[in-house]
Order: structure tokens, then C-alpha cells, then sequence
């Protein structure tokens, strides 16, 4: 489905990311994770045309989007959750879902988008006509991953959408990817704690100083040296 070869990325002339290799099969959830500054937001931007690799390619399901818009991007299917959810703290919570409708492929049907969302997340219900500001972490985040599915994408970028939550809204949104996987969408994510990352994923990628330094399976990384060494303090 999403294929990275030998990207470079970065802002400005400051290179972040070096000859990244990373591939997405259809139906998975896949983990990116590393130290803070290792690039794994980069490559996310990277990927959905918020920033330009400067060397290497991007394929999504078959079509090279390196060098198109996040616009086009997202109207091919694919859409990107940036971290601290980002909603817009003054408008209701069906207010900041119907902005990921935006797209020509989800205008068209976005009250359909929309039921389908709250089928979903059946919490936003009786939230709908709140401000996005009153909402706990949790529900923010929920609210966040819904406005990203109202576009309807075939693969789902998530940027860390377990930071900051307690362990309870954790367990939500752990529950939540497993039904949005039910719905046929890939994903694929940050995540800061390991064990979490583990927990959701098939296969795993940890990115230290802007390259990939070790994949695979989560069975096969559990089992890793860098994995047992660095992160899982085996």
C-alpha cells in the first residue's frame, strides 16, 4: 500500500531524515518509534506532503505522491492526525469533525461520513453540540481521529495519539484502532512508549538519528538486541 524508499527530509538546509525505507501492506497497523529528534514526525509530514523529501520516493498504492500537494494527498485516500490533536478549541465537536470533509472525495457524502463516525465513536454523540475545549484528553483524541476518518482514508496517519492520556483514555483509543482496522483502514503511527507500540501494532520500525535502524514483526522485535537493550530495558 505505502512504500518509502531512500527518503530525505528535513527543514530548511537542516537534513532530518537520511535514506528511510519503511513499507505499509494494506490492512496492517505499523509503528514508528525512537528517541525524541530521531525524525519520526518528519517522515509522517514527509509522507502526507506537509513537507517535500528532498531526495527519494513515496508510493501509495501504486502512484508515486512525493512531489503532490497534502490536498491531493488526502483526496487520494490517506490522512494524517498530527499530535495534540489540534482541534479548534472554540467550535462544537461536530463542527471540528465536519472539517475533515473537506476533500472532494468526502464532501459529496459528508453527513453519511458523519453517522458513520458517531457509529464509531457513539461518546461524540451526546458531545456534539459542545466546545471542543471542554472535552477531556481522551475525548479530544477521539474527536481528533474522527475529523481524520471523515475524509474517508484508506491509510491513517497518527502522530503519538496516546500522549498525554490517562491510563483509562489510553485503553480507549487502544480499542478504537482495533475497530478502525475492523473498518479495513491502515494505520500507521507514533508512539512514545514502547510497550504501547507493541501492544497495537504488527510491525514495528525504530528510527534513531533519521535513518531506520531496526524492523519487523512485533514477535521478532520483542526479541531484538536494540528492542532489549534500549527500549525494553530486557
Amino acid at each position: 500500500m505505502l512504500t518509502v524508499e531512500r527518503m530525505r527530509a528535513g527543514y530548511g538546509r537542516t537534513g532530518v531524515v537520511w535514506d528511510a525505507d519503511l513499507t505499509v501492506h494494506k490492512g496492517e497497523a505499523v509503528a514508528l518509534i525512537g528517541p525524541n529528534g530521531a525524525g519520526k514526525s518528519t517522515v509522517l509530514k514527509a509522507i502526507c506532503g506537509l513537507l517535500r523529501p528532498t531526495s527519494g520516493s513515496v508510493v501509495f498504492e501504486g502512484t508515486p505522491i512525493h512531489g503532490m500537494s497534502c490536498n491531493r494527498i488526502v483526496g487520494r485516500g490517506l490522512a494524517y492526525v498530527p499530535e495534540r490533536m489540534k482541534l479548534f478549541p472554540a467550535m462544537t465537536v461536530e463542527e471540528n469533525l465536519l472539517l475533515g470533509a473537506w476533500s472532494r472525495r468526502a464532501r459529496a457524502d459528508r453527513r453519511k461520513n458523519l453517522e458513520s463516525i458517531y457509529e464509531l465513536l457513539p461518546r461524540l454523540v451526546p458531545l456534539a453540540r459542545r466546545p471542543a475545549h471542554v472535552l477531556s484528553g481522551g475525548e479530544q483524541q477521539a474527536v481528533a481521529l474522527g475529523r481524520g476518518l471523515m475524509s474517508r482514508p484508506n491509510l491513517l496517519l497518527s502522530d503519538e495519539p496516546l500522549l498525554g492520556l490517562d491510563p483509562s483514555a489510553v485503553d480507549s483509543i487502544k480499542e478504537l484502532f482495533v475497530r478502525i482496522r475492523e473498518r479495513g483502514v491502515t494505520i500507521l503511527f507514533i508512539e512514545q512508549n514502547v510497550e504501547h507500540a507493541l501492544d497495537m501494532a504488527d510491525r514495528v520500525y525504530v528510527l534513531e538519528s533519521g535513518a531506520v535502524a531496526a524492523h519487523g514483526p512485533v514477535a521478532e522485535m520483542r526479541k531484538h538486541p536494540l528492542m532489549r537493550e534500549v527500549y525494553l530495558g530486557a
